[in-house]
Protein backbone atom coordinates (compact mmCIF):
# COMPACT_ATOMS: atom_id res chain seq x y z
CA UNK A 1 0.00 0.00 0.00
CA UNK A 2 1.32 3.48 -0.87
CA UNK A 3 2.25 5.81 1.92
CA UNK A 4 1.17 9.41 1.58
CA UNK A 5 3.64 12.27 1.78
CA UNK A 6 2.79 15.92 2.32
CA UNK A 7 5.21 17.92 0.23
CA UNK A 8 5.23 20.85 2.65
CA UNK A 9 3.11 22.35 5.38
CA UNK A 10 2.77 25.81 3.81
CA UNK A 11 -0.47 25.19 1.97
CA UNK A 12 -2.66 28.18 1.24
CA UNK A 13 -5.92 26.27 1.58
CA UNK A 14 -7.27 24.72 4.72
CA UNK A 15 -7.11 21.24 3.15
CA UNK A 16 -4.10 19.02 3.16
CA UNK A 17 -3.47 16.92 0.07
CA UNK A 18 -0.79 14.31 0.31
CA UNK A 19 0.79 12.56 -2.61
CA UNK A 20 1.63 8.90 -2.48
CA UNK A 21 5.11 7.73 -3.38
CA UNK A 22 3.59 6.25 -6.53
CA UNK A 23 2.05 9.64 -7.43
CA UNK A 24 5.36 11.41 -6.91
CA UNK A 25 7.14 8.83 -9.08
CA UNK A 26 4.49 9.22 -11.78
CA UNK A 27 4.86 13.01 -11.71
CA UNK A 28 8.64 12.72 -11.86
CA UNK A 29 8.48 10.40 -14.87
CA UNK A 30 5.85 12.56 -16.55
CA UNK A 31 8.12 15.55 -16.10
CA UNK A 32 11.01 13.67 -17.73
CA UNK A 33 8.91 12.76 -20.76
CA UNK A 34 7.44 16.25 -20.94
CA UNK A 35 10.92 17.76 -21.02
CA UNK A 36 11.97 15.37 -23.79
CA UNK A 37 8.85 16.16 -25.85
CA UNK A 38 9.30 19.90 -25.26
CA UNK A 39 12.93 19.85 -26.38
CA UNK A 40 12.03 17.88 -29.50
CA UNK A 41 9.25 20.43 -30.07
CA UNK A 42 11.71 23.34 -29.81
CA UNK A 43 13.97 21.63 -32.34
CA UNK A 44 10.98 21.19 -34.67
CA UNK A 45 10.12 24.88 -34.25
CA UNK A 46 13.68 25.69 -35.33
CA UNK A 47 13.30 23.46 -38.39
CA UNK A 48 10.00 25.15 -39.21
CA UNK A 49 11.64 28.59 -39.06
CA UNK A 50 14.44 27.37 -41.35
CA UNK A 51 11.90 25.77 -43.68
CA UNK A 52 9.97 29.02 -43.86
CA UNK A 53 12.91 30.79 -45.45
CA UNK A 54 13.81 27.88 -47.74
CA UNK A 55 10.21 27.52 -48.94
CA UNK A 56 10.06 31.25 -49.59
CA UNK A 57 13.26 31.09 -51.60
CA UNK A 58 12.12 28.02 -53.55
CA UNK A 59 8.82 29.65 -54.53
CA UNK A 60 10.56 32.90 -55.44
CA UNK A 61 13.01 31.01 -57.68
CA UNK A 62 10.13 29.43 -59.60
CA UNK A 63 9.69 32.77 -61.36
CA UNK A 64 13.13 32.28 -62.95
CA UNK A 65 12.32 28.75 -64.11
CA UNK A 66 9.19 29.65 -66.01
CA UNK A 67 7.95 33.16 -66.69
CA UNK A 68 4.34 32.02 -66.45
CA UNK A 69 4.80 31.70 -62.67
CA UNK A 70 5.81 35.37 -62.42
CA UNK A 71 4.21 37.28 -59.55
CA UNK A 72 2.38 34.19 -58.32
CA UNK A 73 5.71 32.55 -57.43
CA UNK A 74 6.99 35.62 -55.62
CA UNK A 75 3.71 36.05 -53.76
CA UNK A 76 3.64 32.34 -52.98
CA UNK A 77 7.14 32.58 -51.52
CA UNK A 78 6.13 35.38 -49.20
CA UNK A 79 2.93 33.55 -48.26
CA UNK A 80 4.80 30.30 -47.49
CA UNK A 81 7.39 32.14 -45.37
CA UNK A 82 4.68 33.87 -43.34
CA UNK A 83 2.60 30.67 -43.08
CA UNK A 84 5.50 28.58 -41.75
CA UNK A 85 6.52 31.34 -39.31
CA UNK A 86 2.96 31.51 -37.96
CA UNK A 87 2.87 27.72 -37.58
CA UNK A 88 6.21 27.81 -35.75
CA UNK A 89 4.94 30.52 -33.39
CA UNK A 90 1.76 28.56 -32.66
CA UNK A 91 3.75 25.37 -32.02
CA UNK A 92 6.25 27.20 -29.77
CA UNK A 93 3.78 28.07 -26.99
CA UNK A 94 2.61 24.56 -26.09
CA UNK A 95 6.25 23.43 -26.11
CA UNK A 96 7.11 26.25 -23.73
CA UNK A 97 4.28 25.30 -21.35
CA UNK A 98 5.38 21.67 -21.44
CA UNK A 99 8.99 22.63 -20.74
CA UNK A 100 7.96 24.86 -17.84
CA UNK A 101 5.82 22.04 -16.41
CA UNK A 102 8.78 19.67 -16.58
CA UNK A 103 11.35 21.97 -15.02
CA UNK A 104 9.11 23.35 -12.27
CA UNK A 105 7.71 19.95 -11.34
CA UNK A 106 11.10 18.22 -11.27
CA UNK A 107 12.60 20.98 -9.10
CA UNK A 108 9.60 20.98 -6.77
CA UNK A 109 9.68 17.22 -6.31
CA UNK A 110 13.36 17.34 -5.40
CA UNK A 111 12.69 20.10 -2.83
CA UNK A 112 9.33 18.67 -1.63
CA UNK A 113 7.73 22.01 -2.47
CA UNK A 114 3.95 22.00 -2.89
CA UNK A 115 3.88 25.50 -4.37
CA UNK A 116 6.40 24.45 -7.02
CA UNK A 117 4.31 21.41 -7.92
CA UNK A 118 1.29 23.71 -8.12
CA UNK A 119 3.14 26.05 -10.48
CA UNK A 120 4.19 23.09 -12.62
CA UNK A 121 0.65 21.79 -12.77
CA UNK A 122 -0.58 25.26 -13.76
CA UNK A 123 1.76 25.07 -16.75
CA UNK A 124 0.33 21.66 -17.59
CA UNK A 125 -3.17 23.17 -17.39
CA UNK A 126 -2.05 25.97 -19.74
CA UNK A 127 -0.68 23.36 -22.14
CA UNK A 128 -3.93 21.39 -22.23
CA UNK A 129 -5.99 24.58 -22.44
CA UNK A 130 -3.97 25.76 -25.46
CA UNK A 131 -4.20 22.36 -27.17
CA UNK A 132 -7.96 22.21 -26.41
CA UNK A 133 -8.58 25.64 -27.92
CA UNK A 134 -6.52 24.77 -31.00
CA UNK A 135 -8.45 21.50 -31.36
CA UNK A 136 -11.77 23.36 -31.16
CA UNK A 137 -10.56 25.90 -33.74
CA UNK A 138 -9.43 23.14 -36.10
CA UNK A 139 -12.72 21.26 -35.73
CA UNK A 140 -14.52 24.50 -36.52
CA UNK A 141 -12.35 25.06 -39.59
CA UNK A 142 -12.94 21.48 -40.76
CA UNK A 143 -16.69 21.99 -40.36
CA UNK A 144 -16.48 25.27 -42.27
CA UNK A 145 -14.44 23.68 -45.09
CA UNK A 146 -16.86 20.77 -45.23
CA UNK A 147 -19.83 23.15 -45.43
CA UNK A 148 -18.15 25.29 -48.10
CA UNK A 149 -17.31 22.10 -50.04
CA UNK A 150 -20.94 20.94 -49.92
CA UNK A 151 -22.19 24.36 -51.05
CA UNK A 152 -19.52 24.50 -53.79
CA UNK A 153 -20.44 21.00 -54.96
CA UNK A 154 -24.13 21.92 -55.03
CA UNK A 155 -23.44 25.01 -57.12
CA UNK A 156 -21.15 23.06 -59.45
CA UNK A 157 -23.88 20.44 -59.97
CA UNK A 158 -26.34 23.17 -60.93
CA UNK A 159 -24.14 24.49 -63.72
Amino acid sequence: MDTHTVLDDHLESSGNIGLSISSIQSLRESARWAKFIAIVGFVMVGFMVLASFFMGAIFSNLAGVDESFGMMAAGGGIFMTIFYLILAAIYFFPCLCLYRFATKTKAALVAYDTNGVTEGLKQMKNYFQFIGIMTAVLIGLYALFFFVGIIGGAFAALW
